[in-house]
């Protein structure tokens, strides 16, 4: 089940202003949360997808791409075009998986050099 983390903020630490926002997914299974993603609205046209994690003992279950599709779902909704992710490289081909290619290199301030990927979010 993916609820909006505004229903419920006391499971999760992260940026009160992003679950203000409706900016937050969350992922339960047996009324526990077991992943979020969260994004922030980058521009007139573009997110960029700030966070997603899955506990892993719920992964290589199909969580991560429904709490991606809920984003997505979301995003269009606010008629965004493009969404934007920092990728590790263990990442990478997930994002691939849901439509994402790569289109540049960010560093982070953790120190590695990622790639940066995008997807051109398509309006029905």
């Amino acid at each position: 089940m993916l609820r909006r983390l505004e229903e419920e903020p006391a499971h999760l630490q992260v940026d009160p202003a992003l679950i203000a926002n409706g900016n937050v997914v969350l992922a339960e299974a047996d009324g526990v949360v077991i992943g979020f993603a969260s994004f922030v609205i980058a521009g007139n046209d573009h997110a960029e997808l700030e966070g997603m994690f899955i506990t892993p003992a719920y992964w290589r279950r199909g969580i991560a791409t429904d709490l991606f599709l809920a984003v997505e779902q979301e995003l269009v909704r606010r008629q965004i075009t493009v969404i934007r992710v920092v990728a590790g490289d263990s990442a990478v081909p997930f994002y691939r998986s849901v439509g994402f290619v790569i289109v540049g290199e960010e560093q982070t301030p953790l120190g590695p050099v990622v790639p940066m990927m995008e997807k051109a979010l398509l309006f029905e």
